[in-house]
């Protein structure tokens, strides 16, 4: 990996990276409309994006990217994909003369259905496929060369709808699936590898990367057996993103800040464990489940990092068995460092909850001295609480 990659851009190549990459372009080549089809966060559209801008740009156009919501209206739609089109004569509209280009439809399936069944940007799109093309608003029927339609979608449920089979019919089906733990590894290690080495970590801490990777894993996949979505806790769902944001949270701390020795250790164990209860466990929402989750990650440690995180969080239980209660009191953010640039920031830990409570009323007395509405507000612990945890978001 390039050192110079941003972690957003990384993609690390798989069996099946290579096996969805070939189809899509036997595919293009051949001018059919595929569609990839997946669970959330396996990969659909990043598969896309990389395969549409790494295409031969003396033949293809740059590609139309169209992100569906589920207020996208088939006016916006419309909209966005005339703009990008050139007029060839009357009444034919097409990418500049001599190319082709592909439009790639994300999240297909979003658009809200309308009183009886239909989603209209879908119809309009299923217009061109069957006609060439589709009405403007004088109602002039605009002819579309040269274009060719993919598209990536999640199964229907959670707010995604089944899509009309007289579209469906239109395209080559790609079916993405979940990877298993070995490809997740795969995936993650190289990229938590490539940023110790970019920044230089200590080597006790860059031994550490396999088990951390693993050890989020077999969390995520816990959690995903056993917190299961019910009526009263629907939001019990969690995908692939999650690891990546455990992820990206690891990479936001610097060797600085770890320092040395096995106080760095613990330290960066700490910093884990801060982003798994950041992701996963703060949609944890009663007693029982909360206990079950801090046992989850008690037996996590000492499977993986064969220690126990009553001794490296024994600053917090003041040396006894930690509790749920006992975690609220961590706190990792980039808030104490002063800085008014986001990239000076530091993402550290914030061992002093007196000192953060008092950085926080700071930061609310210069919000209120310079707003014209200023708040009203009074600091207290469950509210730091959740301004650190908006902060990390944002």
């Amino acid at each position: 990996i390039d050192k110079s990659s941003e972690v957003r851009e990384i993609i690390v190549p798989t069996i099946d990276t290579v096996r969805y990459t070939y189809l899509v372009d036997l595919a293009m080549q051949h001018k059919q409309p595929i569609l990839l089809v997946g669970p959330t966060g396996t990969g659909k559209s990043a598969y896309m994006m990389q395969y549409l801008y790494s295409m031969d740009t003396e033949r293809y156009a740059t590609p139309i990217i169209v992100g569906f919501s589920a207020r996208t209206s088939a006016n916006m739609t419309q909209y966005l994909i005339d703009a990008k089109l050139d007029r060839r004569r009357k009444g034919v509209y097409g990418p500049p003369a001599g190319k082709e280009v592909c439009i790639f439809v994300d999240d297909l399936n979003m658009p809200q259905l309308e009183t009886y069944g239909a989603q209209p940007p879908i119809e309009l799109l299923r217009q061109y496929m069957d006609h060439g093309g589709w009405y403007d608003r004088a109602n002039t029927f605009r002819t579309m060369v040269d274009c060719m339609f993919c598209a990536a979608m999640g199964p229907p449920g959670g707010g995604r709808s089944n899509i009309t089979p007289r579209y469906q019919r239109h395209f080559n089906l790609l079916s993405v699936v979940d990877f298993d733990t070995k490809v997740l590894s795969k995936i993650f290690v190289p990229i938590l590898d490539w940023y110790m080495v970019k920044e230089g970590f200590p080597a006790n801490i860059a031994e550490m990367k396999r088990s951390v990777i693993d050890a989020c894993i077999e969390v995520y996949g816990t959690a995903m057996g056993q917190l299961l979505p019910t009526p009263t806790k629907s939001h019990y769902t969690f995908n692939l993103r999650d690891i990546s944001r455990v992820m990206q949270g690891l990479l936001l701390i610097k060797p600085s800040q770890l320092g040395t020795g096995a106080g760095a250790k613990e330290k960066f164990l700490r910093l884990w464990t801060n982003e798994i209860l950041r992701v996963i466990y703060d949609r944890v929402v009663d007693a029982e489940d909360c206990n079950w989750f801090l046992g989850v990650l008690k037996d996590t440690f000492k499977a993986h990092f064969d220690d126990h995180l009553d001794r490296v969080f024994r600053t917090l239980s003041d040396g006894k068995p930690v509790e749920t209660e006992d975690l609220r009191r961590m706190y990792f953010g980039d808030y104490m460092s002063g800085e008014e640039e986001a990239a000076k920031r530091v993402y550290d830990e914030v061992p002093d909850v007196a000192a953060l409570m008092s950085r926080m009323e700071e930061l609310l007395v210069d919000h209120n001295a310079t707003s014209k509405r200023p708040m009203n507000l009074a600091i207290f612990l469950y509210a730091v609480e959740h301004t650190s945890r908006i902060c990390r978001v944002l």
